[in-house]
């Protein structure tokens, strides 16, 4: 608040209470029992651009300082986020069949989550009412609260299955699937992220308002960024690339590495690393260094995985030769952020098509030599041909 634009984030922090807290009855002001630890609050302020404007939004979020939580004072914690295998699978199928795929963002999503257990925090800097005795007794669940999450979690659960008829996926209870005779609809949450996906528009549109009557979302319209994952298109070609271009760079910017050489591969040939090599170095950049490029592998860089997996190994302890590996990896990374993952594709028009799965492995036998254990390895890939099935090729 000493800063010059100071007069921006008074305004974001009064929406905040405002709009967020007050409207949605996050809390009642009541007098603090004796016995009572209040918990604290704490104010934190970020600007955000977006992508079709070049001004900063200023946002202002008020959390709990949920670090002074005692056991005893909340119950189940475990919320469930979508598994990437999800996610990529539902990519999959939206391109295979040339389905519509939205996108929603639910609006300060953990205050519709409804409290089990009874808490109290002080009242936020800068907003103080009614004395020093008086203490905000929480209704609804608060970020930063250990619980919030799951309470959040809970309440969509209870509103997708209970009032809106959806099922929720044996396999991912994040994914929920509701049949009709105008067809199915599937919908996908990451915390306050949702996706859903249908065969015709007016599906997504019936989709979108029965959640928004439940919560209050932005439409965000057809997906194009969900979760650092930036999704194109080609409808005629029924084809939808997946790529991370922004989150590479972001990468590449942290650890000064915006100009790359290339590389042709993350790591050369018959690599092999020990933990008896190189000089010992502290591992939290390690460490973030291995983090940021697994969450690629994961998503859309398949090709980084044997190699981030490798380095993996070494996070309790790593040396010099293993940073200047996983920087290794960084330059091919950088030199090939272009690239993602295309699903979909026309199909033969042929009419005796068919589709095979081929599959091939490999193995080192005491490949390690720290351990002596071996790694083994394996893909498999999907063709796709008119005419006869054909068999795999070395």
């Amino acid at each position: 608040m000493q800063q010059p634009d100071s007069s921006s984030w008074a305004q974001a922090c009064d929406a905040e209470m405002a709009a967020a807290l007050q409207q949605n009855s996050t809390w009642q002001l009541l007098p603090l029992p004796a016995w009572v630890r209040p918990l604290g609050l704490k104010w934190v302020l970020t600007t955000k651009s977006a992508a079709d404007s070049s001004t900063p939004r200023y946002k202002a979020r008020l959390v709990v300082k949920g670090c002074a939580q005692r056991p005893g004072e909340y119950g189940q914690l475990y919320a469930p986020v979508a598994m990437t295998s999800t996610l990529r699978t539902l990519l999959a199928k939206v391109a295979a069949e040339d389905l519509e795929l939205h996108q929603l963002d639910i609006c300060t999503a953990f205050l519709d989550g409804e409290l089990g257990e009874e808490v109290w925090v002080e009242q936020p800097e800068g907003y103080q009412q009614g004395g020093p005795g008086m203490a905000y007794k929480l209704q609804r669940a608060l970020y930063g609260l250990k619980q919030a999450p799951r309470a959040w979690h809970d309440k969509l659960q209870q509103v997708l299955v209970g009032k809106l008829g959806y099922a929720a996926s044996t396999a991912d209870p994040n994914l929920s699937i509701k049949h009709s005779s105008s067809g199915s609809i599937w919908v996908l949450v990451y915390v306050d992220d949702i996706l859903m996906a249908a065969k015709q528009l007016e599906q997504v549109q019936q989709a979108k308002a029965d959640i928004m009557g439940q919560f209050k979302a932005r439409d965000m319209g057809e997906a194009s960024c969900y979760l650092g994952l930036e999704v194109s298109r080609d409808r005629a070609a029924r084809t939808l690339l997946v790529s991370q271009l922004s989150y590479a760079e972001g990468v590449l910017g942290k650890f000064s590495m915006p100009a790359c050489r290339g590389r042709s591969t993350p790591l050369a040939p018959g690599t092999q690393l020990s933990q008896q090599h190189g000089e010992c170095m502290g591992s939290s950049r390690f460490a973030e260094l291995i983090g940021c490029l697994q969450y690629a592998a994961q998503h859309t860089r398949p090709d980084l995985a044997h190699s981030v997996s490798l380095l993996s190994r070494f996070m309790s302890a790593p040396t010099t030769l293993h940073w200047s590996a996983a920087l290794s990896i960084l330059n091919y990374y950088g030199s090939t952020k272009q690239i993602g993952i295309l699903y979909g594709g026309q199909p033969s028009s042929r009419s005796n098509y068919s589709q095979q799965v081929i599959g091939f492995g490999d193995a080192s036998l005491g490949g390690c030599p720290d351990t002596g254990r071996s790694t083994e390895g394996y893909v498999f890939m999907g063709e796709q041909w008119g005419g006869k099935a054909r068999g795999s090729k070395s």
